[in-house]
């Protein structure tokens, strides 16, 4: 039986910083926030949590979120729509 993604987890050396970065760039709000640990969450859905590891990284990022363009408003002739 399939089992759906309950969290994805960043370790970092500062995950406050990362988390309010992230929750910038998607709209997710930040549900808690530690010095150790802090975590985003989507109404109903998945976390993605930021917990604080002691040593910086040393090999390239393992996990990389993917991020689907926001939907655009368009004109009937398919002009770009910016609200001013």
């Amino acid at each position: 039986m399939p089992s759906p993604i309950r969290a994805v987890v960043v370790e970092t050396t500062d995950p406050g910083p990362l988390t309010r970065f992230w929750s910038q760039l998607t709209g997710l709000p930040v549900t808690r926030e530690h010095p150790d640990y802090a975590s985003l969450r989507q109404p109903a859905g998945f976390f993605v949590e930021f917990v604080r590891v002691g040593e910086p990284k040393t090999v390239p990022n393992r996990v990389h979120l993917a991020l689907r363009d926001p939907p655009r408003s368009t004109d009937p002739e398919g002009n770009e729509i910016v609200a001013g």
